[in-house]
Parts: structure tokens; sequence; C-alpha cells
């Protein structure tokens, strides 16, 4: 298991951090989850539930990305003028962008309060996620 920093978005200023196992080839649906921060928290989630629970699929050769929104945690504030809603959800979708590019193909949403609502709004325009938890 391994945890890895990222920077994510056009202007590379959102946080994210990958988490993937030693074994890959378990996971032959190539299928990652992305954990979407709740509220003002950071990356780790409440009580660190973000931490253990991708160290916890990882061991099952499941990969997880788990990212700080604009503003939150270690990521930089925008500069541009977007609404909260439309950041969370193109943010979200920089993440998804990022995972294709290391081979990925299909994406589990999991969001806890405000999360849960921008995982809903992505995944209701988004045909590569194959869930969500809420």
């Amino acid at each position: 298991m391994s945890d890895e920093a990222l920077l994510l978005g056009p202007e590379r200023s959102n946080v994210g951090v990958f988490t993937t196992g030693s074994d890959l080839s378990v996971n032959k649906s190539k299928t990652a989850v992305i954990f979407i921060t709740a509220g003002l928290l950071h990356h780790v989630g409440p009580h660190r539930l973000h931490v253990l629970l991708a160290r916890r699929l990882a061991t099952k050769g499941i990969s997880s990305l788990r990212i700080d929104l604009s503003g939150i945690g270690d990521s930089l504030p925008r500069s541009d003028d977007l609404a909260a809603e439309e950041i969370a959800v193109q943010e979200i979708n920089d993440a998804i962008h990022l995972l294709e590019s290391r081979g990925f193909t299909r994406f589990i949403l999991f969001g806890i309060c405000s999360g849960a609502v921008q995982a809903i709004k992505v995944a209701a325009n988004n045909s590569k996620i194959a869930g969500i938890v809420l």
C-alpha cells in the first residue's frame, strides 16, 4: 500500500492523495474510488474516515483518490468566478480525468454531507460513475 500526493486541475492547485495497493491485478475492472471532502473538512475525512477506508480498500487491490476541493485543506482557492456548486462538479471531474490518465475507467464516488450532494450531481451526468456511497 502506498500514498502519493497529486496536484489536480488545469491550474494544478487542488491537492489529492492517491492510495493504491501492491497487487493491482486484483482490480480487473479498473475501478477507483474518489473520496469527496465533507463540508470544510480536508481529504482525511471526518475522524480520518477517508484515510482508513482508502487504506482498507488498498489491501483489496482497489485504488482511491482523496481530494481537497478549492480552498479546503491543502488546495488553493480558485481564481475564477464559478459558483461553488459548479466548482465542486468541475473539480471532481478533474479528478476523474486524472485517474483516467492512469488507466482507470470506472469510478465510485464517496461523499458525506455536501460531498454526497456533489457526488449525486456528478453521477447524474457522467456514465463512468459505477456507483455512489452517500
